[in-house]
């Protein structure tokens, strides 16, 4: 994946993988969805992977900065929707472990 010029064809502008309700209606004796693990990891990788090229390109002669912090902004919304979905997911094993 590389970091395009245009805000609308990066790779983080697009929608999260998951709607923000996909946990309600998984019960304590429910299994969650392979998919939902799945998409939850893809989630973070994603966030990884552009964290560390926004890094990298951060102290590059000529890099247009309002990009990088609009960039770092939309990778600090992918980690906060990963670390959600992630604590509801650990939440509704913990729920079905007890």
């Amino acid at each position: 994946m590389t970091l395009s010029t245009t805000p609308s064809a990066s790779p983080i502008t697009g929608p999260f993988p998951l709607p923000a309700t996909e946990f309600a209606a998984v019960g304590s004796s429910a299994d969650v969805p392979e998919e939902c693990w799945r998409d939850i990891l893809e989630l973070w990788l994603s966030w990884n992977e552009t964290h560390d090229q926004v890094q990298a390109r951060m102290f590059k002669a000529g890099e247009n900065l309002h990009e990088l912090e609009c960039l770092l902004d939309r990778a600090d919304e992918m980690r906060f929707e990963a670390v959600r979905r992630s604590k509801a997911l650990l939440a509704t094993k913990t729920r079905r472990a007890g």
